[in-house]
């Protein structure tokens, strides 16, 4: 049995895509941790599904509430309370200290936070797809 893939390539208009490299080649872009075309537009079809009452409170579960140097303080509002996602330079490499596991919706999220991904790319991480992929000895 054939299974639907979990994505499928979308089509912009040519003007859009212009307009994203070029945001994606400014300081700003830099400044928020964008890298990539498909992290402006998950960013902007988020917020607009958002605006128009689309998209639901588990979508929209989670907010970035503070970065310190070793974690990340995220607030679950479905559960309604605050989690620490630590970041370390050895295994395991993200850990999150309420589900107690490296893989799960709170990790996902910490790494899908711009300020979080810029800084970790600057020290040589490599983070694809809100996995990590690579930490420098």
């Amino acid at each position: 049995m054939d299974e639907e893939p979990t994505s499928k390539p979308v089509k912009i208009a040519t003007s859009l895509k212009e307009a994203i490299r070029r945001f994606l080649e400014s300081e700003e872009a830099k400044r928020l941790g964008y890298r990539y075309e498909i992290d402006v537009i998950n960013q902007s079809v988020r917020e607009f599904l958002i605006k128009h009452g689309f998209l639901e409170l588990e979508e929209n579960r989670f907010e970035h509430f503070n970065v310190y140097e070793d974690h990340v303080t995220i607030f679950d509002k479905k559960l309604r309370r605050l989690v620490d996602v630590y970041l370390s330079g050895r295994k395991p490499y993200i850990y999150c200290s309420l589900c107690e596991d490296s893989e799960c919706d709170h990790t996902r999220f910490a790494l899908s936070i711009p300020k979080v991904t810029q800084t970790l790319r600057e020290k040589g991480w490599k983070i694809e797809s809100g996995k990590i992929i690579y930490v420098p000895p």
